[in-house]
């Protein structure tokens, strides 16, 4: 390493260690900054062509930053109390399994509460929704029903449900009906 006086930068080959308006500056095209405890466990920072910065653990690449993508190649863990928002779609992308796991009571909520919006659950070719309970599965609304609506327009469609009349004398009316109107026919 020598040290260039007309830019007052210390260079090796082709990386260079300088100070530009109070910024340091290393530049490089391959590993530009290491923090080691010793030989083998260090922590090294490259930034790449793209601007990209790639974290890595003693030589395994651990996360790789940049301003379209933030990529985290180990298990991430948030222990933080507070919120964790994410702007559009939490894509499961291991094809045999994925799990969402509550450790204690969970909710999945769609909208806010002034917004009317629907939530779905899909499953795709001959795929089935699972409900593995071990107490009762409890629909609550006004008037609760199910629809059973076929994919074919020209199918018949069904519905159950309850009409309560609000009273509280306990003369609310369990229905089963044909068509996607509740309470109709």
């Amino acid at each position: 390493m020598r040290w260039n006086t007309a830019t007052s930068t210390w260079q090796e080959n082709t990386s260079i260690l300088g100070a530009s308006t109070g910024n340091l500056a290393i530049t490089g095209t391959s590993e530009q900054l290491r923090l080691a405890y010793d030989a083998s466990n260090y922590m090294a920072f490259t930034i790449g062509s793209t601007g990209n910065l790639v974290l890595s653990d003693s030589g395994t690449t651990v996360a790789t930053l940049g301003s379209e993508q933030v990529s985290v190649n180990v298990p991430t863990e948030f222990t933080a109390a507070g919120d964790v928002t994410i702007a559009y779609d939490l894509i499961m992308a291991n094809q045999s399994a994925a799990n969402i796991i509550s450790k204690g009571p969970f909710s999945i909520e769609a909208g806010q509460i002034y917004e009317n919006n629907n939530l779905t659950l899909k499953t795709y070719g001959t795929g089935d929704l699972f409900a593995d309970i071990g107490g009762n599965f409890l629909l609550q609304s006004s008037d609760p029903a199910i629809v059973f609506d076929t994919l074919t327009a020209t199918d018949t469609d069904f519905w159950m449900g309850v009409t309560e009349d609000a009273a509280g004398d306990d003369d609310d009316i369990f229905s089963i009906g044909e068509g996607v109107g509740i309470g109709t026919s």
